[in-house]
């Protein structure tokens, strides 16, 4: 009973869907019946408003106002009749026509809409027919349950079940042909629809039920992707084509069995992508290619991986298929582009990028066993594209202008990639900066603007490529080499190479060529040469301070410096040569380097005679002023200027102070030239800087300021340091009290630092001038502080006084003397000030007079039972009285006085 009612409401549901589809077919009919009748209507409608205008002209020139006609003229009734015979296919109303009393506007003048757009995922829904194709994927699951549901109940065998579905698919096949011509779009699916039917119930009666053997299945599947491109080609069906080249790709995949033979697949696969890209160069569907080439390529490579060719002994086969699927794939992008059709389809473009790629790939995995196979496969493909290259350049068809640059490109990618595999890193290296830098190269003088960052890329992979020898390279700083030349390497093939690349590209990245193609543009070549400028000056400055620490130990900053300073000044020189002024930029940044090394210098060497230290420092400074010339114009310069006077005086005093240590004279004698070398150099340019050349005469200001007065601050510091701590003791002479080096030195540099206050005071603008001359107060309490430091020396040598503060403050003779020297200070700056009328003077001394009442007091007090301590109070009392009578106070003077005793002063 059961079973009964099932069967009943199979057949119910057969008769429904049998039904439906006819009746489905006779309302189809009706709407184009309908649909013709409505285009004719609108085809009416149109040609009317076509001829609206005109018939309006007419009409207006009908009713121009009339104007006095002459005699010989024809009446006007008789034009009247004329034009209105003429407007007789347009009804208009009579009495409309004398009402106008003016010209009518011309009809442009009336605003017309324009077309609405249509909203594009509609217009694909209602021309694509998705409800159709929506209806074929729900009636495919619904007969496929129903006829699962008939089997299981056993009401039909699996090859009624086959024969069922087969015949369905093809019912569905010729009802698509016989709507082609009135419904195209549906038709065209309902024969897609009933060749995929076929495919699935000829891959089911195969796969899951050996109701086919293999070949007669293969067969079937050759036969519906025939049948399907034929279709195709019958009505001119794109998408039909597709469905059917897909499904004769998959044929042998559908029906494969164990064993076959690869020449039958890849020979039946060179049939297929035969015909379907002459199909695509006949048709212009440009599609059948591109699924051909995914196709051959991806089974290809696939059975390239599951079978081992090479083992197998099909290595030679599998090689002649491998170049044959390339070069049909390779002349079909050119054929494809050469072909005449609407716009520029990409369809060549895509295959003239994929096939290259896929064709390595497939090449790669065909060769992985051999020894440099890859190498030799890079070289020929590379090989290849060039000559298919200069092919191009000579046939100058502007159809092939963007294959002519990709060619090239891959020209020099495979060519690249093969270099590798045959040389060493570092060689690998240099010989792909060397070819970024050609590439950009050629990219400015053949206008060929992907060239360019192609370039750089490639000299980032140099500089990937470089990167283990860098490490090991760092690795060993400071170690002095054993297997070569310092600057005679490997090493040093890499790095010059891949900072030479860098450089170069950046130059011809700022060329003309690249910074007239537009704003945006140039902005993003100026970026990638400032980019190329920082890769090419990182290698070559870094790799050549690896290089300097691989010399002999005391040599390494000599080498520095000296490569250092040649390196820019070189770089500047090719820079002005080449009107390429960022290459100066490098020279500007020499002095902050020069001062760096300068100090570390000292703790490698002793003597300025070692380590070529001789050579290195007057080139750098060579160098250093060959840059202040060059550079008078920026506005910085006159930091530089006040710098280089800074690095002169550094490298002067450890030049002295080396040289002295050099021939053991002695602590004292080394600090002594110190000072003095102070004292030259603060005294020579405050005499002389306005005498130097053109344009260091500019200057002026800049080295008595910015120069001197930092050494005048820093030898102010060593004098005081070397007050305290200095013992002045001479090696074989003896001790002579202001005549011995130190004295002297530190007299020179107190005299010479009082000269550059002097002097200084008029180069700097009037409101930093007191600032400035305040500082002599300064000055005299160094002075004073000398002064005391140096009696205290002398009693130390002369007297053996112990040369420590308590020494020094236990010993009476040195209390009494120095009480004494502040008092003979005192009267001395006192007497100055009251003959010279200076109250600055005056008031000094009786600071001094005061420091020594107050030591009187403080110290001297504590050893009143002393001899020596009662000569200090009768000594200074004798000298106030002495200064009371010969040097009274000065009478203040006015303001303005003041102001010209202190620029007098």
């Amino acid at each position: 009973m059961m079973e009964s009612a099932i069967g009943l409401l199979t057949c119910l549901l057969l008769l429904l869907l049998l039904g439906g589809g006819v009746g489905f077919l006779m309302v189809n009919q009706r709407i184009n019946r309908l649909q013709k009748q409505i285009e004719q209507i609108e085809l009416r409608l149109t040609a009317g408003a076509m001829f609206a205008p005109e018939s309006v002209e007419e009409t207006s020139q009908f009713i121009q106002p009339m104007t006095p006609a002459p005699p010989v003229q024809p009446a006007p009734t008789r034009a009247a009749d004329v034009q209105a015979n003429q407007l007789s296919p347009i009804p208009a109303k009579p009495q409309s026509l004398p009402q106008a009393a003016s010209p009518i506007p011309a009809p442009a003048s009336a605003p017309v809409k324009a077309p609405r757009k249509p909203i594009p995922v509609v217009d694909w829904f209602l021309k694509s027919h998705i409800l159709v194709q929506i209806g074929l994927i729900v009636l495919f699951i619904g007969v496929a349950l129903l006829l699962r549901y008939a089997v299981d109940q056993g009401w039909l065998s699996l090859e009624i079940r086959h024969i069922g579905a087969a015949v369905g698919g093809v019912t569905l096949g010729v009802v698509g042909w016989l709507l082609r011509k009135k419904q195209r779009s549906y038709g065209l699916a309902l024969e897609g629809g009933g060749l995929a039917i076929l495919y699935l119930t000829t891959f089911s009666a195969y796969q899951f039920y050996a109701l086919l053997p293999a070949p007669v299945a293969f067969g079937v599947f050759v036969a519906l992707g025939g049948v399907g491109m034929a279709l195709a080609l019958l009505q001119n069906a794109r998408i039909l084509a597709y469905a059917a080249l897909i499904g004769a790709f998959a044929a042998p995949l559908l029906a494969a069995g164990e064993g076959g033979s690869y020449i039958g697949l890849f020979g039946y696969y060179a049939l297929l992508v035969i015909v379907a890209l002459g199909l695509a160069v006949r048709k212009g569907w440009q599609g059948l290619g591109v699924i051909g080439l995914l196709f051959t390529y991806s089974v290809g490579i696939g059975f390239t991986f599951a079978n081992d060719p090479v083992r197998n002994g099909d290595y030679p086969g599998m090689q002649g298929f491998v170049a044959l699927f390339f070069g049909l794939f390779a002349v079909a992008a050119l054929l494809f582009a050469l072909r005449r059709g609407e716009g520029r389809r990409i369809s060549d473009l895509v295959i003239g990028v994929l096939n290259p790629l896929f064709a390595l790939l497939w090449q790669m995995m065909l060769v992985i066993d051999f020894e440099r196979g890859a190498g030799y496969s890079l070289l020929v493909g590379g090989a290849l594209y060039l000559g298919l290259f200069g092919l191009l350049l000579w046939r100058k068809d502007e159809r092939l202008s963007l294959h002519r640059e990709l060619s090239l490109f891959w020209a020099l990618f495979l060519l690249t990639l093969a270099i590798p595999v045959f040389v060493e890193a570092q060689i690998t290296a240099a010989i792909w900066a060397v070819a970024g830098a050609a590439w950009v190269w050629i990219g400015w003088r053949r206008a060929v603007g992907w060239l360019a960052p192609w370039g750089v890329i490639t000299q980032i992979g140099a500089g990937l490529a470089f990167a283990p020898t860098l490490l090991d390279a760092l690795g060993t700083i400071l170690t002095p080499t054993e297997t070569g030349t310092p600057f005679l390497n490997e090493f040093t093939l890499g790095w010059v190479m891949l900072g030479a690349a860098g450089i170069a590209s950046a130059y011809f990245l700022t060329r003309p060529a690249f910074a007239t193609t537009g704003a945006a543009r140039a902005s993003i070549w100026r970026a990638l040469a400032v980019l190329s400028l920082a890769w090419g000056v990182a290698w070559w400055f870094g790799g050549g301070a690896l290089e300097a620490t691989t010399v002999p130990a005391g040599f390494v900053v000599s080498t520095l410096v000296l490569f250092l300073t040649l390196s820019t000044v070189v770089m500047a020189l090719i820079g002005w040569r080449l009107a390429f002024g960022w290459l100066e930029l490098p020279l500007r940044g020499l002095l902050p380097l020069l001062v760096v090394l300068a100090v570390v210098h000292r703790w490698e060497i002793d003597s300025p005679l070692e380590g070529g230290a001789w050579l290195a420092w007057p080139l750098a400074l060579l160098a250093h002023v060959w840059m202040l010339r060059r550079n008078d114009g920026w506005q910085p310069v006159a930091v530089y200027h006040a710098a280089g006077v800074w690095l002169v005086t550094y490298l002067a005093a450890a030049a002295a102070n080396g040289l002295l240590g050099a021939i053991d004279a002695g602590e004292t004698w080394q600090v002594a030239a110190v000072f003095t070398m102070l004292a030259a150099v603060i005294a020579g340019i405050t005499a002389f800087a306005h005498r130097l050349p053109t344009p260091f005469n500019r200057h002026v200001t800049a080295y008595r300021v910015g120069g001197v007065g930092v050494v005048a601050v820093l030898g102010a510091l060593l004098l005081l340091l070397a007050n305290f701590m200095a013992e002045g003791a001479l090696r074989g002479l003896p001790y002579l009290p202001l005549l011995n080096p130190l004295a002297l030195a530190m007299a020179a540099l107190l005299a010479a630092t009082i000269y550059w206050l002097a002097v200084v005071r008029n180069d700097v603008d009037a409101q930093w001038r007191p600032l400035l001359w305040g500082m002599r107060w300064v000055w005299w309490a160094l002075l004073i502080l000398t002064m005391s430091a140096e009696l205290a020396r002398s009693v130390h040598h002369l007297l053996g006084v112990s040369l420590t503060w308590d020494g020094l403050y236990a010993s009476a003779i040195y209390q009494t003397l120095l009480a004494v020297l502040w008092s003979v200070t005192a009267l001395g700056l006192m007497v100055w000030g009251s003959r010279r009328g200076s109250r600055s003077s005056w008031i000094a001394g009786a600071m001094v007079l005061g420091m020594t009442v107050l030591k009187l007091f403080v110290v001297d007090l504590a050893g009143v039972g002393t001899v020596a301590r009662i000569v200090s109070f009768i000594g200074v009392g004798l000298l106030i009285l002495l200064i009371a009578f010969l040097a009274p106070a000065p009478q203040k003077k006015e303001m303005g006085e003041q102001r010209l005793e202190s620029s007098d002063r």
